[in-house]
Formats: C-alpha cells, sequence, structure tokens
C-alpha cells in the first residue's frame, strides 16, 4: 500500500485495498463449515464470567495479555511519530512507503519463520524476540536513512508475527476448547484497550519533552515489559504439546491452568 500511494497515489490504494475486501468475502462465502451439535443456550454475562475466570486462573495468560497490552502502548509512538519524522526529515509519503513495504515484507518473513520454528518453551522466545521489535524506535532517534528503517520494520514487524504465532498455538493447546473464544476475546480487548490513549497522548508528550526523547521512553517501555514478564514462571515453563498427543482435561488441578499437568486440549 505504501508504494502504491508514493508511486500512482492513495487514491487508487483505497480502490485496490477496497477491493481486496471483495475478494476475502468471496472466500469466506466458499468455505464451507460441518455443523456440529448446537451449544447450550447461556446469557451474555455468565460466559463472559466463564472467559474472565479461565484468564485469572491461568497466571501465564494474565500476565501475557497485560503485557501485550504495554508493548503496543510502547510501539504506538511509531506509527504516531513515524509519519511526523519522515514527512519532516526522510522525504515524505514515498519514505514512509518504503517503510510500511519493508514492515508488510517482514511479516510474510515472521511467517515463514513461525510455520518451521517449534521451540518447547515457546512463551519464552515469544517475548525474546519483542525485545528486537523495539528497533524501529530506536532508529528513529535521530532518523537513520530510509532503508535502514524500513529494515527495522522488516525485523519488528518479523518479530511481532512469530511471537503472536507462538502465543496463538499455546492458548490453542492449553485453553479448553469451549473457552478459546472467550479467552481470545479478552486478550483482544486488554492487549490494544489502551492504544487509543497512547496514539492520544504521544503527540502532547512529544511537544512537552521532544520527539527523540518520547521515542526512548516507549523503547524503555517496550524493553521492560518484555523482559519482566520472563520473571513469571508459569510463563517461563509452558511447554509446548507434542503434534501427535490428544488429550482431555484431567482432574481440577487441570481446569486451574498450571503449565506442568497435561495439555487441556488439542494441539494446532
Amino acid at each position: 500500500s505504501g508504494l502504491i500511494v508514493a508511486t500512482i497515489g492513495a487514491g487508487w490504494a483505497f480502490a485496490i485495498d477496497g477491493a481486496s475486501f471483495l475478494v476475502s468475502a468471496a472466500f469466506l462465502m466458499a468455505m464451507r463449515i460441518p455443523v456440529g451439535e448446537p451449544a447450550p443456550r447461556r446469557s451474555f454475562v455468565s460466559e463472559l464470567a466463564d472467559g474472565w475466570h479461565e484468564v485469572v486462573s491461568r497466571s501465564w495468560v494474565l500476565a501475557c495479555i497485560l503485557t501485550f497490552s504495554i508493548s503496543n502502548v510502547s510501539l504506538g509512538a511509531f506509527q504516531v511519530l513515524g509519519p511526523l519524522i519522515a514527512n519532516r526529515e526522510m522525504g515524505g509519503a514515498a519514505a514512509w512507503g518504503i517503510i510500511g513495504a519493508g514492515a508488510s515484507i517482514g511479516g510474510v518473513a515472521g511467517g515463514a519463520v513461525a510455520l518451521r520454528w517449534k521451540p518447547e518453551r515457546p512463551l519464552i522466545p515469544a517475548f525474546l524476540v519483542m525485545l528486537l521489535a523495539q528497533i524501529e524506535l530506536l532508529l528513529l532517534v535521530p532518523p537513520f536513512p530510509v532503508l535502514i528503517v524500513a529494515m527495522g520494520a522488516f525485523v519488528t514487524i518479523s518479530a511481532i508475527v512469530i511471537s503472536n504465532t507462538l502465543w496463538d498455538t499455546m492458548i490453542q493447546q492449553h485453553i479448553p476448547r469451549e473457552a478459546i473464544s472467550r479467552v481470545s476475546s479478552y486478550d483482544w480487548m486488554v492487549s490494544l484497550v489502551f492504544q487509543p490513549l497512547a496514539f492520544a497522548a504521544v503527540g502532547p508528550i512529544s511537544e512537552e519533552i521532544g520527539v527523540q526523547e518520547t521515542l526512548l521512553a516507549c523503547t524503555a517501555l517496550g524493553l521492560v515489559a518484555n523482559s519482566v514478564v520472563l520473571l513469571v514462571p508459569s510463563v517461563r515453563n509452558l511447554r509446548r504439546v507434542d503434534e501427535s498427543v490428544v488429550q482431555e482435561p484431567i482432574g481440577a488441578a487441570a481446569a486451574a491452568g498450571d503449565p506442568t499437568d497435561p495439555p487441556l486440549a488439542t494441539s494446532i
């Protein structure tokens, strides 16, 4: 999209983006999903309560989603201040388009790595790679050449995709199947709830203390958050389930989500 904006204009970028939604809708309409037994009807509030119980009964889930929330706040500075710096010091929209393209390619590369990489304790590398994600912020202090910043964006988005894949795998493997959607809902809500506030606050803060100082503060915030979460034993000790293993929850300890217990759902 960034390259399209830089070469043939923003209008074409929006038109192509809109058309891509039509293509996506066509694929969704073509899907054929087996119909299972209908779930018993329950109140919305009781389902919310059950989902929250699934989250707070597992310290690794709660610690991770709080960390994601802080990470999204810290990386929000790049989205707010990056275009400003690109416009002032790096050549404008064309430069930002190149940086965006680097990020997109990084997403594809990160996905390719995540397909093959199956660490024994996935949440440890999931947060270690997120330490690398802060590099795009540092490369704006002061701004490096456009291609270098684009490489930084490549690394950042690669790290995010790898981390998200490892995290989602753990959710699929260790959360009861019937609760995955509720846990994922809380995950997305908590992970993103403060990001709009970050978008609103970064501008005034940068005017008050300076752009570079704001970027450095956000970098430090991301580094601290993704380091501290590894001090939580249940985060470090959670293990990947062998893909040939299929086990059901066993006893009350399994329901509590102790990472040393048998898996609560089939692996992906």
